[in-house]
């Protein structure tokens, strides 16, 4: 008896009450089930007849052509818009070199200093004598009715 295993907490094996032909049935099916379900993507490729392979043959023909057509108007597009930026560009340079044109002539006559430089060009400046007084005491009988002085030096208009 000692060889007889018995759990207390086990659950006896459920006990199936139908025949053995009805048992060895069920696991019939369920076997060529699963053979049927391996197998069925085999069963599915067939060899294709000369129509299918005609429209096939179309339908690929068609959509390559497509696919040309609309690459061929998106690179026209393309080109369209790059000439038309390239046109803008040119116009837009093309008033840019016209606005400078027109405002060189005005650049010149900026400068303060520069104007100073051409009054001054033509004055004559002459060294005073050794004996004369500090500038600011000059004698009006020295200088001529059209010259006039500044400190530090005689200018002469």
């Amino acid at each position: 008896l000692s060889s007889i295993f018995v759990c207390p907490d086990c659950p006896e094996p459920e006990f199936d009450h139908r025949s053995l032909f009805d048992r060895l049935e069920e696991q019939k099916r369920k076997r060529e089930l699963d053979y049927e379900e391996a197998h069925k993507l085999k069963n599915m490729i067939k060899g294709l007849d000369d129509e299918e392979v005609e429209f096939l043959d179309l339908v690929d023909r068609s959509k390559l052509e497509e696919e040309r057509r609309t690459s061929a108007e998106d690179a026209r597009e393309i080109k369209d818009f790059r000439n038309a930026v390239a046109s803008l560009q040119e116009r837009h340079i093309e008033e840019l070199i016209n606005t400078e044109i027109r405002t060189k002539p005005a650049l010149p006559n900026q400068s303060g200093r520069s104007s100073q430089t051409r009054l001054l060009a033509g004055a004559v400046v002459r060294k005073p004598p050794a004996d004369v007084a500090p500038p600011g005491s000059a004698d009006k009988s020295r200088t001529s009715p059209g010259t006039f002085t500044l400190p530090g030096s005689y200018l002469m208009f």
